[in-house]
């Protein structure tokens, strides 16, 4: 798999500020988090919050200036992370729980592939893989061992966990859409 095109990955802090208005338009008409209280919300507090605190966990993906995909990986603790798969907590709630125990990668204890797009002329190239593998990499601590978590929407988000999982050689733990 190979990236034929001159793909840019973006962590937030390299963003510019068109990115991530284009960036948010992309991703609220694709996931509709405004219509669904129990996701975590795709607004500018999030972001900014994301991009003060873990840059390297959002990934922007550009080509010729035009924002084509997006991923998000989040630091978690394994007890909000179990609560969360078992459907005790929801995904807004992982979100401000996550944001209140973790200060610090150190803090870290699991990650939660929280999602990933790309248009869909730029699917089945690797895009989304090569993101949050940039992503994970950057903040997997070397002295402890994490585990990786999930929600699974689709056979290729499934698939795409998966694979991090087995390229990172971590734990998967995944929480199946209703």
């Amino acid at each position: 798999m190979s990236l034929n095109k001159s793909y840019t990955f973006l962590n937030a802090r390299q963003a510019k500020e068109e990115d991530f208005i284009q960036l948010t338009r992309l991703l609220e008409t694709h996931f509709e988090t405004n219509q669904d209280v129990n996701q975590m919300q795709i607004n500018d507090a999030n972001t900014n919050w994301i991009r003060d605190n873990f840059p390297e966990c959002l990934h922007i993906i550009v080509i010729e200036n035009k924002v084509i995909g997006v991923t998000l990986i989040f630091p978690s603790t394994c007890s909000l992370m179990q609560d969360f798969v078992s459907g005790k907590i929801s995904e807004a709630t992982l979100g401000e729980k996550s944001k209140e125990e973790i200060r610090h990668y150190d803090d870290m204890e699991a990650i939660y592939i929280c999602f990933a797009f790309v248009l869909s002329e730029h699917r089945r190239q690797g895009l989304s893989f090569t993101s949050m593998l940039k992503s994970i990499q950057a903040i997997l601590p070397s002295h402890k061992r994490i585990d990786l978590f999930g929600w699974i929407f689709s056979a290729a988000g499934g698939e795409l966990t998966k694979k991090l999982s087995d390229a990172l050689k971590l734990n998967l733990f995944c929480r199946e859409a209703s």
